[in-house]
């Protein structure tokens, strides 16, 4: 069973519709290194604001990485939970434009 996410929790007391769909392995635009194989986990949500529909991933390996995608334009990129949370809360994406 899959564990339950701060971003799922958060989602959930927002009253935003949270669906995971599924579990990818990428790779490194760099390639392998001393300290990894050269690939990392990202988790993929289905995610609907205010009836907007947008597909969340989570990188869930080494360091954090949040994207937001509407129609496969990238909206919101952060690397730090808090701040991806505060551009949900403000309705802002990365240029400042309402995101729903």
């Amino acid at each position: 069973m899959k564990k339950v996410s701060t971003i799922e929790k958060y989602c959930n007391l927002e009253g935003y519709r949270l669906n995971y769909q599924h579990c990818q392995y990428r790779n490194h635009i760099g390639g392998k290194s001393f300290y990894n194989d050269g690939t990392y986990m990202v988790d993929i949500y289905n995610m609907s604001i205010e009836g907007k529909d947008f597909e969340l991933h989570v990188k869930t390996t080494g360091r954090a990485l949040y994207w937001l995608f509407k129609t496969n334009e990238s909206i919101v990129v952060s690397f730090s939970q808090k701040d991806f949370l505060n551009c949900l809360a403000e309705n802002k994406d990365i240029y400042g434009n309402k995101i729903y």
